[in-house]
């Protein structure tokens, strides 16, 4: 996942719709932070603290971007491992 999500973050700095200088840094932050929150073993944590650390995931990457093309793509990968996992993103 990381090399998929490094190449879509990559083609956004091209673009010029995202601003970071480690594309393979911020897919890795991303997907530790989706693994550690979903498998909730490492830090146990209700529906509700999981959506609000993902909301809040979701707003500090759109800091680094001009439109919400990552957004999108972070939403629509999120929803469906929530999805696929049989959890509720709040």
């Amino acid at each position: 996942m990381k090399p998929t999500l490094t190449q879509i973050i990559q083609q956004g700095i091209d673009n010029g719709e995202i601003h970071f200088d480690y594309p393979a840094a911020l897919a890795e932050i991303v997907l530790i932070v989706l693994s550690i929150k979903l498998d909730n073993t490492l830090v146990p944590s209700t529906p509700e603290e999981i959506g609000e650390t993902i909301r809040g995931l979701i707003a500090l990457l759109e800091k680094g971007t001009e439109n919400h093309a990552l957004i999108l793509f972070c939403s629509a990968f999120i929803s469906e491992v929530l999805w696929t996992a049989g959890k509720v993103l709040p």
